[in-house]
């Protein structure tokens, strides 16, 4: 079954929690899922934070198979596009996806440099909280059009 480790800096807020457990739960049935979420930085600085958040993914990621940084200047894909995507990676028989999201401000250069591809889920804006829900979705989405399931119309 395919792994997929999804990194995230800060945690879930209450009001989100109960979608992103239901999100979870559904993809069980697809892949092996672990979350690991590490401290939002707290300073002044918008790039300073950045780059203690990164310091801690870089400690956490162990460039075992494909990373991708979920980024608002990723790559856009629709859904089949994400599925078409994902199908790939099963495929390529690496066996791991590692996402990335970034917190409020978004992922350090240096996380780039570590990644294989980079997605935007949208050109809007939308907080960290919100994107992990929406990206759970999707990956939901995409696994039910890989595997036929009557969800994505």
């Amino acid at each position: 079954m395919l792994k997929i480790i999804l990194i995230q800096i800060g945690k879930t807020k209450l009001e989100y929690l109960g979608l992103e457990k239901e999100f979870l739960k559904r993809l069980q049935i697809f892949a092996n899922i672990e979350i690991k979420t590490f401290p939002e930085a707290k300073t002044n600085e918008p790039e300073k934070n950045k780059q203690i958040e990164a310091e801690q993914i870089l400690r956490h990621l162990d460039n075992q198979g494909f990373i991708v940084a979920l980024d608002e200047h990723g790559e856009e894909k629709d859904s089949k596009e994400l599925a078409k995507f994902i199908e790939k990676q099963k495929n390529s028989g690496l066996g791991k996806i590692t996402f990335i999201i970034g917190g409020p401000f978004g992922i350090h250069k240096s996380i780039q440099t570590h990644c294989n591809a980079s997605l935007s889920l949208s050109k809007m804006t939308f907080t960290h909280q919100m994107i992990r829900i929406i990206f759970l979705e999707q990956l939901y989405r995409a696994f039910t059009i890989i595997t036929g399931k009557r969800y994505h119309y």
